[in-house]
Protein backbone atom coordinates (compact mmCIF):
# COMPACT_ATOMS: atom_id res chain seq x y z
CA UNK A 1 0.00 0.00 0.00
CA UNK A 2 1.40 3.50 -0.75
CA UNK A 3 1.27 6.21 1.54
CA UNK A 4 -1.20 9.12 1.03
CA UNK A 5 0.12 12.40 0.45
CA UNK A 6 -1.55 13.40 3.94
CA UNK A 7 0.96 10.81 5.72
CA UNK A 8 4.24 9.93 5.60
CA UNK A 9 6.03 6.68 5.65
CA UNK A 10 9.78 6.78 6.24
CA UNK A 11 9.73 3.58 8.65
CA UNK A 12 8.28 2.03 6.04
CA UNK A 13 10.39 2.62 3.10
CA UNK A 14 13.41 2.00 4.71
CA UNK A 15 11.39 -1.58 5.94
CA UNK A 16 8.89 -2.30 3.82
CA UNK A 17 7.52 -5.30 6.39
CA UNK A 18 6.98 -2.44 9.09
CA UNK A 19 3.40 -0.33 7.73
CA UNK A 20 3.51 2.59 10.17
CA UNK A 21 2.46 5.53 9.25
CA UNK A 22 3.09 9.12 10.80
CA UNK A 23 -0.18 11.27 10.33
CA UNK A 24 1.08 14.74 8.73
CA UNK A 25 -2.26 15.99 8.25
CA UNK A 26 -0.87 19.72 9.75
CA UNK A 27 2.02 19.61 7.29
CA UNK A 28 2.46 18.00 3.40
CA UNK A 29 5.56 15.65 4.33
CA UNK A 30 7.83 14.42 1.56
CA UNK A 31 6.90 10.94 0.80
CA UNK A 32 9.97 10.26 -0.54
CA UNK A 33 13.33 9.75 1.28
CA UNK A 34 16.00 9.27 -1.26
CA UNK A 35 16.86 13.29 -1.61
CA UNK A 36 17.88 13.28 1.88
CA UNK A 37 19.83 9.69 1.43
CA UNK A 38 21.81 11.45 -1.50
CA UNK A 39 23.56 13.78 0.23
CA UNK A 40 26.86 12.45 0.50
CA UNK A 41 28.42 11.81 4.07
CA UNK A 42 30.69 15.34 4.50
CA UNK A 43 28.30 16.84 3.16
CA UNK A 44 25.00 19.24 3.68
CA UNK A 45 21.80 20.36 1.94
CA UNK A 46 19.24 22.89 3.48
CA UNK A 47 15.94 22.16 4.20
CA UNK A 48 15.32 23.83 0.99
CA UNK A 49 17.29 22.23 -1.35
CA UNK A 50 15.97 18.86 -0.30
CA UNK A 51 12.03 20.59 -0.95
CA UNK A 52 13.20 21.31 -4.09
CA UNK A 53 14.83 17.98 -5.18
CA UNK A 54 11.67 16.78 -3.78
CA UNK A 55 9.51 19.11 -6.71
CA UNK A 56 8.29 20.67 -3.56
CA UNK A 57 9.90 24.14 -3.48
CA UNK A 58 7.43 25.84 -0.79
CA UNK A 59 7.68 22.35 1.68
CA UNK A 60 10.28 23.52 3.41
CA UNK A 61 8.64 23.76 7.07
CA UNK A 62 7.58 20.09 5.54
CA UNK A 63 10.91 18.90 4.98
CA UNK A 64 11.85 20.08 8.27
CA UNK A 65 9.42 18.19 10.48
CA UNK A 66 9.97 15.28 8.68
CA UNK A 67 13.61 15.41 9.58
CA UNK A 68 12.80 16.61 12.80
CA UNK A 69 10.47 13.63 13.79
CA UNK A 70 13.09 10.84 11.57
CA UNK A 71 12.82 7.66 13.99
CA UNK A 72 15.51 5.41 11.98
CA UNK A 73 18.38 8.22 10.96
CA UNK A 74 20.38 4.84 10.40
CA UNK A 75 18.63 4.55 6.82
CA UNK A 76 17.85 8.30 6.53
CA UNK A 77 20.67 10.81 7.39
CA UNK A 78 18.61 13.61 8.57
CA UNK A 79 21.68 14.88 10.18
CA UNK A 80 22.84 16.40 6.97
CA UNK A 81 20.32 18.46 6.26
CA UNK A 82 20.64 22.15 7.89
CA UNK A 83 19.26 25.62 7.99
CA UNK A 84 19.67 27.69 5.11
CA UNK A 85 22.65 29.01 7.02
CA UNK A 86 24.31 26.17 7.22
CA UNK A 87 23.77 25.92 11.27
CA UNK A 88 22.20 22.75 12.49
CA UNK A 89 18.89 22.51 14.10
CA UNK A 90 15.58 20.31 14.13
CA UNK A 91 17.69 17.05 15.01
CA UNK A 92 15.38 14.26 16.87
CA UNK A 93 18.29 12.83 19.45
CA UNK A 94 19.58 17.06 19.99
CA UNK A 95 21.43 19.69 18.02
CA UNK A 96 24.79 18.94 20.17
CA UNK A 97 24.51 15.01 18.43
CA UNK A 98 23.90 16.14 15.60
CA UNK A 99 26.86 18.74 15.31
CA UNK A 100 28.65 15.80 16.56
CA UNK A 101 27.83 13.46 13.80
CA UNK A 102 28.26 16.39 11.23
CA UNK A 103 31.71 17.07 12.59
CA UNK A 104 32.84 13.63 13.06
CA UNK A 105 31.75 12.76 8.75
CA UNK A 106 33.75 16.09 8.02
CA UNK A 107 36.98 14.67 9.27
CA UNK A 108 36.24 11.68 7.43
Amino acid sequence: MQPETTQCSLAAQASPERSEFVSASIYRCPSDPNAIRAVPAGSTASYGEIAARIGEPKAVRSVAQACASNAIAVAIPCHRIVRRDGSPSGYRWGVERKRALLDREARR
